[in-house]
């Protein structure tokens, strides 16, 4: 495999605008346990090793969408990337909780993987130097 970084994903931990926790000033994370948190894991049954379940209350779902999706319904609190709640945290719908171990949320890398062991096309080498080039050409590209 090649890889390349291309930037970085900020996720937030999010509640429904109605949830307990969003009537919080700052949120610890024992606030957090006390409440059902809604887990992105895969259809292997693994967890993202950013997305861990720290409350002994844990909804699981195979995509941040449904994550998104339950914590709108008020089910529970979600770790997700901020691109799939933007819309709704302008509406209000959904509100990035104040947690203070990580109050802006946090930034993961976003990266490239490029397998060795099929032989590349004009296609794919375009995409490959078009990704390159935009973000040697923006060197704090972020994903937002």
């Amino acid at each position: 495999m090649d890889f390349f970084l291309l930037g970085q994903a900020r996720f937030l931990t999010v509640a429904s605008s109605t949830h307990e926790l969003a009537k919080l000033a700052k949120v610890q994370g024992s606030d957090l346990k006390r409440y059902r948190q809604c887990v992105h894991r895969s259809a292997e049954h693994k967890e993202l090793w950013f997305s861990y379940g720290i409350s002994s209350m844990l909804w699981y779902a195979n995509t941040h969408q449904t994550l998104v999706e339950l914590v709108h319904a008020g089910m529970g609190w979600a770790n997700v990337p901020e691109l799939s709640v933007k819309e709704q945290i302008n509406q209000g719908h959904i509100v990035a909780l104040p947690v203070t171990h990580e109050y802006n949320g946090w930034l993961t890398p976003v990266g490239c993987l490029i397998s060795r062991s099929h032989q590349s096309g004009p296609v794919l080498t375009s995409l490959i130097d078009t990704l390159q080039q935009y973000h040697f050409s923006k060197n704090s590209w972020k994903i937002r």
